[in-house]
């Protein structure tokens, strides 16, 4: 049983696959942070939100147009599926185009940011069903610093619309690769692949819809209610949380492959939840400092919603755990269920207490999310292990 936290970190380090995809997480976290953070010394609050409120939009609309095929591919790649891949690139195109082009009303560009986000996506999740790990790390690391250099030429340019572009044009330059694969759709007729395993692509879409407005539609209904300064000060501390996520986060990625290959993990479980607490902690303790000195407009309103949002991240490494075990298992409902209860009272707390305690109400509206999500997911587990001995 690991105890300190020098044996934590000597054992993770073991974990090569685990410190792959760490690293690549935590690079394109790290970076994404400081986009983000250089973003916020450059736009006044209100800019600020109104930038986050559309590349939420776009972002939010992406997981729909993936159809659930990346996780899909992630999945069963591990299987020697590789038929999945061509046919999941083509679908995902139209996808992308039919559900993000009537969104130009919002804005010119959500169209391309909806494109761009579902492409890099499934680009990502490929790699990582290849066990590609190191692939996934440079690519992670890339996008953000061809985002920073994109963002640092076109923002004094162009103010908000240089934030709206610089994304999804560097997400689809690094995703390009994938259209060769387009060409297979004919050549193999994969596409009946992807009809054998539409029932789980179904869930998994409904699923990692589910997930994506865990992390977005509070943004856009944040924006749409509370205005672009409230989501201002909201998005400043969740990027804080996002920096600390990359932990649980890399722990869900590695997981779910290696699972499904069907090997042991639990060291790595033990060690990646020991991490997620040493990260909270470290956050809790850290954040109201790095924001009085380097954000001092966003002090203290932001540093002290961040704190409560820091304490997430344990909930959040028990959850990825237990949904890497679901999906792995072919038992993606069960992760459905879960994240359909508590994301119903994520939005109702955001309304409750959005209107009552303002950013610290909506940054425990999130802490109670997640936590939620992550005793449903215990207890579920407890259920079915119980429920499979009975039979047994």
């Amino acid at each position: 049983m690991v105890h300190s936290p020098g044996r934590i970190i000597r054992a993770a380090l073991e974990q090569e696959g685990l410190v792959l995809v760490t690293a690549g997480n935590m690079i394109a976290v790290v970076l994404g942070a400081v986009v983000w953070l250089v973003l916020a010394r450059m736009l006044a609050v209100a800019d600020y939100g109104r930038a986050n409120f559309v590349l939420s939009i776009g972002a939010l609309t992406a997981s729909f147009s993936t159809l659930g095929l990346p996780l899909t591919v992630q999945t069963y790649l591990p299987r020697g599926e590789d038929d999945l891949v061509p046919s999941s690139v083509l679908l995902v195109i139209l996808a992308s185009l039919a559900l993000g082009i009537p969104l130009a009303l919002v804005h010119p560009a959500v169209p391309l940011i909806v494109l761009s986000n579902a492409l890099f996506i499934l680009a990502l999740k490929e790699r990582l069903g290849r066990r590609k790990y190191g692939n996934f790390a440079l690519l992670q690391g890339a996008s953000r610093i061809a985002i920073l250099g994109a963002i640092l030429a076109l923002v004094p340019l162009w103010g908000v619309n240089g934030v709206l572009y610089s994304f999804p044009l560097v997400y689809l330059a690094l995703s390009s690769w994938l259209l060769i694969r387009l060409r297979e759709v004919w050549v193999r007729r994969s596409l009946g692949t992807v009809k054998r395993y539409a029932g789980f692509a179904l869930t998994a879409l409904l699923t990692t819809a589910i997930a994506s407005m865990g992390v977005r539609l509070d943004k856009v209904l944040i924006g749409a209610i509370y205005g672009d300064t409230t989501l201002g000060y909201y998005q400043l501390a969740f990027h804080f949380y996002s920096a600390m996520l990359v932990v649980p986060t890399s722990l869900g990625s590695y997981l779910l492959p290696e699972k499904s290959s069907g090997r042991r993990t639990r060291l790595t479980e033990l060690v990646g939840l020991a991490l997620s607490v040493l990260t909270a902690l470290l956050g809790f303790a850290t954040i109201p400092l790095v924001v009085r000195k380097l954000f001092p407009k966003y002090y203290p309103i932001s540093s002290e919603a961040a704190q409560l949002m820091a304490l997430a991240i344990v909930f959040d490494a028990a959850y990825s755990i237990w949904s890497a075990g679901k999906f792995s298992g072919g038992k993606p409902r069960a992760v459905l269920s879960v994240s359909s209860i508590s994301l119903l009272v994520f939005v109702a707390m955001i309304l409750l207490l959005g209107s009552t305690v303002g950013v610290i109400g909506l940054a425990i509206s999130l802490l109670v999310y997640r936590a939620l999500a992550s005793a449903l997911g215990v207890l579920e587990g407890r259920i079915s292990d119980r429920a499979g001995s009975r039979r047994s």
